[in-house]
C-alpha cells in the first residue's frame, strides 16, 4: 500500500514539475519578447533622434537663417551707416512734459477714458 501511495506522489510531483517548468517557459518567452520589442523601440527612437538633430541643424544653420529673414522679415545685415560710433550719437528720449504739445501724455490706462470724458 505504501508502495502505491509513493508511485501516486511520484507521479503527481513530475506532472507539477512538467507544469511548473512549462509555465517558467511561457514566462521566459514572454520576457524575451518584450525585450526584444523594447530593443525595437530604443533603436527606433534612437533613428528618430538622429533625424530630428540632423534637421534641427538644417533649420538652424546662419545661412539658412539669414536666407529666410531677408525673405519674410526684410531684415537686412547692418550698413556702416548704422553703426553708432559715439555714446552721444544715440537719441534719447522725448520727455513725458513735452510730449503732445505740452501737455503729459496719457497714463497706461487699457482703453479706459480720462475722468472729465465720462462727465457728462
Amino acid at each position: 500500500m505504501t508502495n502505491r501511495w509513493a508511485v501516486f506522489a511520484s507521479i503527481l510531483f513530475a506532472i507539477a514539475s512538467v507544469a511548473s517548468a512549462l509555465t517558467l517557459k511561457y514566462h521566459v518567452q514572454s520576457r524575451a519578447e518584450r525585450a526584444e520589442a523594447l530593443a525595437h523601440q530604443i533603436a527606433a527612437d534612437l533613428e528618430a533622434i538622429r533625424v530630428l538633430k540632423a534637421e534641427w541643424a538644417y533649420l538652424s544653420s546662419p545661412q539658412r537663417v539669414q536666407e529666410r529673414s531677408v525673405k519674410f522679415l526684410a531684415l537686412m545685415p547692418p550698413t556702416p551707416s548704422q553703426i553708432l560710433t559715439s555714446i552721444e550719437d544715440i537719441p534719447f528720449r522725448i520727455p513725458s512734459d513735452q510730449f503732445a504739445g505740452g501737455r503729459p501724455a496719457p497714463k497706461s490706462g487699457r482703453g479706459k477714458k480720462p475722468d472729465t470724458e465720462r462727465q457728462g
